[in-house]
């Protein structure tokens, strides 16, 4: 038993806290990378909302179940994400 002596809640709690701040500051910061590009280009924001408006329209909030309509916005994620990475 003495060698899981590691796997203490305390421990578990603190590798769970640092997981999961990982995770938060590497969305926050991809977030903030696009935000950013969408700023700087608003001719591509133009289309993104067109795109946003054409799905979902003004009378709703965006579900999961609309993601595969969304082609454009997948794309400028996956590209911010390669940008980011260079």
């Amino acid at each position: 038993m003495q060698y899981f002596s590691f796997l203490l809640d305390e421990n578990l709690i603190c590798v769970m806290n640092d997981i999961f701040a990982a995770g938060s500051e590497t969305t926050a910061n991809s977030t903030a990378f696009v935000v950013r590009h969408l700023v700087q280009n608003p001719h591509i924001q133009k289309r993104l909302q067109d795109d946003i408006d054409r799905v979902v329209g003004r009378d709703r909030w965006v579900q999961l179940s609309d993601k595969p309509m969304y082609g454009r916005m997948s794309a400028i994620f996956i590209i911010s994400d390669k940008v980011a990475r260079c």
